[in-house]
């Protein structure tokens, strides 16, 4: 992550459409993961969970656990109905450790944008309020796999107690299988969001991550028109004071280095009260 004053930033790269929508209304997206780019990383982490439980599954038949195989079984097919249909639904955002990356500026900004820091700590104060997590991505193949195996172990060799059992009768099992789905389905959530693969490594991403639902909060849900698709996405409140005095921004490689200076000066300046820390892309790239 940059550092800045001491203190640790994280940039998120967005159009001048994007900033100007962060500034005058203290906001920023968190678009829902099954409508990424890249979600199909958060697949490649389910099928790295149903990889291990279908070893799971070959060890319980070797030693003629019936009981073990058919819980194994049941939860490889319910990894198969993880996704966007599913109740359990999760919102990120995406927020980069550079704040002046030309994959970066490429990849979001190809016709010109900007990187608006914000210090780290501060972000994981406001995630914390509104149930969401701050968390770096991992881009290690080796890494990724312990962390689903240690996600899905975690869930399977987790025992119902005696007084579990008894409360739940004659439909004890059901009832066990239901919860196993139902944590699994939980922890892979919390897991598979920071799920990299290793070609992104340079963009040094950390992701605000909302706390998994299962379909309760109707009310704070949000739409958004891209690409011919109506995308949900939930709203990240950035209403802290001390946010906005510490935030800085860098702007993209622009044909008008001064003229976007002073723009986002009085953009800035207009909708915070602040606007200290104004830099211009040293990147060799042209979008004009």
């Amino acid at each position: 992550m940059s550092k800045a004053r001491g203190e640790t930033y994280l940039y998120h790269y967005t159009t001048a459409k994007g900033l100007i929508g962060i500034v005058e209304q203290k906001k920023i997206w968190a678009t829902e993961i099954f409508y990424l780019n890249d979600w199909e990383e958060f697949l490649a982490g389910l099928k790295l969970a149903t990889e291990h439980l279908r070893r799971l599954l070959d060890k319980a038949v070797a030693r003629k656990d019936k009981v073990e195989a058919e819980r194994s079984r049941w939860l490889i097919k319910e990894m198969k109905s993880i996704g966007a249909l599913r109740s359990l639904s999760m919102y990120v955002c995406s927020f980069s450790a550079d704040d002046d990356e030309l994959s970066q500026w490429r990849a979001y900004c190809p016709k010109g944008g900007f990187a608006i820091g914000f210090p780290a700590k501060r972000l994981r104060a406001l995630a914390k309020k509104q149930k969401f997590v701050l968390r770096k991505c991992t881009y290690s193949p080796d890494r990724q796999a312990k962390m689903v195996k240690d996600a899905v172990d975690t869930v399977v060799q987790a025992k119902p107690t005696p007084h579990e059992l008894l409360s739940a009768g004659p439909n004890a099992e059901s009832v066990i299988r239901c919860t196993l789905s139902n944590n699994l389905a939980w922890k892979l959530a919390q897991v598979c969001p920071i799920l990299k693969n290793a070609a992104f490594k340079s963009e040094k991403e950390s992701r605000l991550i909302s706390e998994p639902r299962s379909g309760g909060d109707i009310d704070q849900w949000s739409f958004r028109a891209d690409g011919g698709m109506v995308v949900p996405y939930k709203e990240f409140l950035l209403n802290d004071s001390t946010l906005w005095r510490k935030a800085r921004v860098t702007i993209g490689p622009p044909p008008h280095p001064k003229e976007s200076f002073a723009s986002v000066y009085k953009l800035l300046r207009c909708n915070t009260g602040f606007a200290h820390a104004i830099t211009n892309s040293r990147a060799p790239y042209r979008t004009w």
